[in-house]
């Protein structure tokens, strides 16, 4: 019976402080763990922010240039040139006609709610002439951004062409 004991006790002696230390180690662990899933979240949610600001960008610079391409290609009317002349004066099988840069070209969206701060930065129209088709390459830049500093921007080039 006192072996039995000594043994006991010998081996509760032996076992004193690991308990201790695995405890420290759980702990450590845990903690990497959740600072691990915090950054995971974190990441997230910016990622998330980033993908509608892309979408609202596409979104204006598509809007952007479908109020172009109403312009150029007007109901009932034949199809104008980029500048806004008539097609029948671009020479047939010419060199396209230099790019028109509209820098300053915002169609109104102040009053839509998801595309506040947004806007379409650049628009660009280019035209030629070949077999008495004209052909059209319309390229538009929306931008969006949040507190000034962070910016999201998409790009659209459409190509198109008149019926005549």
């Amino acid at each position: 019976m006192s072996l039995k004991i000594n043994l006991h006790i010998k081996f509760q002696q032996s076992q004193k402080g690991s308990v201790l230390v695995m405890a420290v180690f759980i702990m450590v662990v845990m903690l990497m763990l959740g600072v691990a899933l915090v950054r995971m979240l974190s990441s997230s949610a910016e990622t998330i922010a980033y993908e509608v600001l892309g979408t609202r960008a596409y979104n204006i610079a598509n809007t952007g240039l479908q109020a172009k391409m109403a312009e150029i290609f007007p109901l009932g009317a034949d199809a104008l040139r980029c500048n806004g002349g008539s097609t029948s004066t671009l020479v047939d099988g010419a060199a396209p006609a230099a790019t028109v840069t509209l820098v300053d070209y915002k169609p109104s969206l102040a009053n839509v709610e998801g595309l506040r701060n947004c806007t379409v930065t650049q628009l660009t129209c280019s035209n030629f002439k070949q077999d008495a088709v004209v052909y059209y390459q319309l390229s538009s830049v929306g931008e969006c951004q949040i507190d000034g500093a962070n910016k999201t921007s998409r790009t659209i080039v459409v190509e198109a062409r008149s019926l005549k």
